[in-house]
């Protein structure tokens, strides 16, 4: 499953217009995509449904994150000479020569492999992006129930692992061992939701108030504490954490204070989106320019966790708060009417 074999014959197909669907598939696995995405789907569509799809989403990437960093193992261009990284248009690979061969179940060169683990690049097992599609297509299907998302969520998936092996991305073990973390999420979240009690108290708004009770402290620490654990021992990225712990924090503040209703005319709908969207964008901005002034360094993990922190919990806290102000919601309802 480590073998370059897969990736070669797909890149033997290679041509300028595939290369632009492969970029285009890859594409639904980074951060613009899914926070267009919950944007229109927690303001328009509904805002329930949005964030346990954000906790899918959320969840997936940090699992798949954590185990990348427990195997470390190497990219098929660090690999093997010949598989090209086609999403930079450029090789990328510390292998001078041919991969001989192996077998299916076989590790990639174990020097090869060590050499990948001192050079402190990304690593490749599991794909984050397939992962990513898993938690994406399947968590609309599981949420929403429509039967285009039954159709879309594996065509998506497929067409994601075949994308990242045609790049020269992942092999084909991590693309399975992408969906394998990504299914086991969904099929957790089946579970959760399946069970009434389970699901009811998601949205209480007397489990999310600073009490001593064993539903409020499992809540906050998944929603606030293992993010910031992972992070300190440098098991996800910084922007991962920030955006986790910015959006929960203010899905905290809303849930205690009533969630809003999300019934409204398709203008109306369309206006959320849009006012939520501005918001992250020009704060989103504001951070990236003024980062460089307030942390000299830009690489800095405290500013890459503040670039993602505020601008989700500024935009959706305040946001909401906003277009309640507007009139642009239906009926304000408490948290325990979800």
């Amino acid at each position: 499953m480590f073998q370059t074999d897969l990736n070669l014959w797909l890149q033997s197909f290679a041509s300028g217009g595939l290369t632009t669907f492969m970029k285009g598939i890859t594409a639904t696995g980074y951060e613009p995509f899914y926070v267009g995405l919950l944007v229109v789907v927690m303001m328009g569509v509904d805002f329930r449904r949005g964030f346990l799809l954000f906790q899918l989403i959320v969840w997936t990437g940090m699992t798949t994150e954590l185990l990348k960093h427990l195997y470390a193992l190497p990219r098929p261009s660090w690999v093997d000479a010949r598989v090209l990284n086609l999403e930079a248009t450029r090789t990328e690979g510390i292998a001078s020569v041919e991969m001989g061969p192996i077998k299916f179940f076989q590790l990639p060169p174990p020097e090869i492999v060590n050499a990948f683990r001192s050079s402190a690049v990304s690593y490749g097992f599991p794909s984050g992006h397939v992962g990513g599609a898993c938690a994406v297509w399947g968590g609309l299907a599981l949420l929403f129930r429509k039967r285009l998302f039954y159709w879309l969520a594996p065509l998506m998936v497929i067409l994601m692992g075949v994308s990242r092996m045609y790049l020269g991305r992942h092999f084909l073990a991590d693309v399975l061992g992408g969906a394998l973390v990504g299914g086991a999420v969904l099929a957790l979240a089946a579970v959760v939701l399946e069970h009434e009690r389970w699901r009811e108290r998601l949205f209480e708004a007397k489990n999310f108030a600073f009490a001593l009770r064993l539903p409020n402290v499992v809540l906050f620490f998944i929603l606030l504490i293992v993010p910031l654990l992972l992070l300190g021992l440098s098991f996800i990225k910084s922007d991962q954490a920030g955006y986790v712990v910015g959006l929960d924090g203010a899905f905290l503040l809303l849930v205690r204070k009533g969630l809003p209703g999300d019934s409204g005319r398709i203008l109306q709908r369309a206006a959320r989106v849009a006012l939520v969207a501005i918001l992250f964008v020009t704060i989103a901005l504001f951070f990236r320019e003024g980062g460089a002034w307030l942390f000299p360094d830009g690489g800095n993990a405290a500013l890459r966790f503040l670039q993602a922190a505020i601008p989700s919990f500024v935009a959706f806290w305040a946001g909401v708060l906003l277009c309640t102000k507007l009139g642009l919601y239906g009926r304000q309802e408490t948290a325990g009417d979800a």
